[in-house]
């Protein structure tokens, strides 16, 4: 990394109209280097991804089924025979 500072100064005379007074900084900023790596994963890491989708979809279906199932006997009042 490298840095550098210079000085500029300049008197501004009130009412001259030649610009305000103040402190600026100014900053140029250089190009990034980056290196991108593509690789691929085996198949082995494909058939572990997809279990975990199923048994995640299937984890959450049986939660909904339950919180369903719940629901409706609850607003059935409980009659759970038939005719």
């Amino acid at each position: 990394n490298q840095y550098s500072v210079t000085e500029h100064l300049r008197h501004v005379q009130p009412a001259s109209g030649r610009g305000l007074p103040g402190v600026f900084f100014f900053y140029e900023v250089s190009a990034l280097h980056v290196e991108i790596e593509e690789y691929r994963k085996g198949y082995i890491h494909f058939f572990t991804s997809v279990c975990a989708v199923v048994g995640g979809v299937f984890t959450f279906m049986g939660m909904a089924d339950r919180m369903i199932y719940s629901r409706t006997k609850l607003g059935s009042g409980g009659n759970d025979h038939l005719g």
